[in-house]
């Protein structure tokens, strides 16, 4: 129970969001503290049998229950699930706008698996595959650092979504002639 409880007071208020992740460490310590406690509580006047069997159903319950055993893992940044249902109705391609001296990166990086097309561009030889996407005259979304989006804005017709935790985010839309 110590580590649980010092896991608990230590690690989980300094993390970053509130997620699977960073119970999962200690999850079977947790299972087993409750099954403990279950057991102390259930056994006074019960048979040995029966305790046993009211434990089998207890940890049955544990182990299947919808937050343990659901495949695909609720998407917890509530802030951005419009940006999620969009990207995943419309299917547009992304581009991101890297920069090497943000190190938030990966924590953006979930979107991209929501669509067919994505890439990552980065220095000179990302801005000619840019302007090569321009020249295209397709919709996209354009992800990155405000910086780094401000040297397009006079290039595309650009329409501000949302920002992300590193990253704002901007849909990049053609008229068509």
């Amino acid at each position: 129970m110590i580590p649980i409880i010092l896991y608990f007071c230590i690690v989980i208020p300094k993390a970053p969001y509130i997620e699977a992740r960073y119970i999962m460490p200690i999850y079977s310590s947790i299972i087993i503290c409750i099954l403990y406690i279950a057991k102390k509580i259930i056994k006074k006047g019960r048979k040995e049998k029966e305790t046993l069997f009211i434990l089998v159903f207890l940890y049955a319950i544990l182990l299947y229950s919808p937050n343990v055993t659901k495949i695909k893992p609720d998407f917890t940044y509530t802030q951005y699930k419009p940006i999620v249902q969009k990207i995943e109705t419309e299917n547009k391609p992304i581009v991101y706008l890297f920069n090497p001296q943000n190190n938030r990166f990966l924590d953006d990086i979930y979107l991209f698996t929501l669509t067919e097309k994505s890439i990552i561009l980065e220095g000179e030889m990302g801005n000619n595959i840019l302007e090569e996407i321009i020249r295209q005259k397709q919709d996209f979304i354009l992800m990155g650092e405000e910086k780094e989006i401000a040297k397009w804005k006079e290039k595309l017709n650009l329409q501000w979504l949302q920002n992300m935790n590193a990253i704002q985010i901007y849909q990049a839309t053609f008229q068509e002639e």
